[in-house]
């Protein structure tokens, strides 16, 4: 009488398929993007800076905010002042339009605190005029030049890391029994996961089984591994379907046992997984 298993064996073998060879990792490619930043200079015309002070210089991209501050010889005599600003470039409904919200935080010399807010519109450069405070006949105007300059960014994916090869050996257990079925090495990087799968025949009620394994980090001899187990196994006249992810603590040429199993007794597969590295 023939041997149920040797069913198992070759649906098992029939359907899977890994190769054995080593990895090698290629050069990354280099990725180029665009991205607008807008720099913008602060000067005052109705003021004079601080000894020492500069300009505030600003440099905003969309969605961000940016900051600057400069103190001032303000009102003349009777400072100094000081004035904070943020920028922030919102999105435009015009193409090609760059708009600036600037806000102002101007605090004098006796503590007094006020704000102002402008918003710049233009395409490529402006220089607007902003007023940020007037008190009786003193006024403080600043110009603001903004500029928009295209920057452009090189980018590498990360680089690979050190490969480790998992020797596999899969087992059926049914009855008692635990039967072997085939072995496999999956080859992958450091960081980068490898799966081993199969189902038996393509009925709804066929049996299945997955096994991912990624290598998170290798410290000397020891490999931590995160471990995603899932299927769907036959008991008792049902399917059921399991799935679970575990992470191990493995030595090199060390064998750990995964289990995928349901009922009692157990039925269901085993994953003995030895890394070498």
């Amino acid at each position: 009488m023939p041997d149920p298993f040797d069913r198992i064996r070759a649906a098992v073998l029939g359907l899977v398929v890994v190769s054995s060879a080593w990895p090698v990792a290629a050069a990354p490619a280099i990725h180029v993007s665009e991205r607008s930043e807008v720099r913008l200079v602060v000067r005052p015309l109705t003021a004079r800076l601080a000894p020492g002070a500069k300009a505030p210089r600003l440099v905003v991209t969309n969605g961000d905010e940016a900051k600057g501050e400069a103190l001032l010889d303000w009102p003349a005599g009777r400072g100094p002042a000081r004035l904070e600003l943020v920028a922030r470039a919102v999105e435009a409904s015009g193409e090609g339009e760059q708009v600036l919200e600037v806000l102002a935080r101007l605090t004098l010399a006796d503590g007094t605190l006020v704000q102002a807010a402008r918003t710049l519109r233009f395409t490529q450069r402006a220089t607007s005029l902003f007023e940020v405070y007037r008190a009786e006949e003193e006024t403080l105007t600043v110009a603001l030049e903004a500029e928009v300059e295209v920057v452009k960014r090189f980018t590498a994916p990360p680089i690979p890391g050190a490969v480790v090869r998992f020797h596999l050996e899969i087992e059926r257990v049914l009855d008692g029994r635990v039967i072997p079925l085939e072995s496999n090495d999956l080859d992958t990087f450091v960081g980068e996961p490898v799966s081993y799968s199969f189902r038996l025949g393509d009925r709804p009620e066929s049996e299945s089984a997955r096994l991912t394994l990624r290598p998170l980090r290798v410290v000397g001899t020891v490999v931590e591994i995160e471990a995603e187990l899932g299927g769907a196994l036959a008991s008792a006249g049902d399917l059921a379907v399991i799935g679970r992810t575990e992470r191990i603590l493995a030595s090199r040429d060390a064998t750990s046992t995964l289990a995928l199993e349901t009922g009692t007794p157990p039925v269901g597969y085993r994953f003995r997984i030895t890394p070498r590295f």
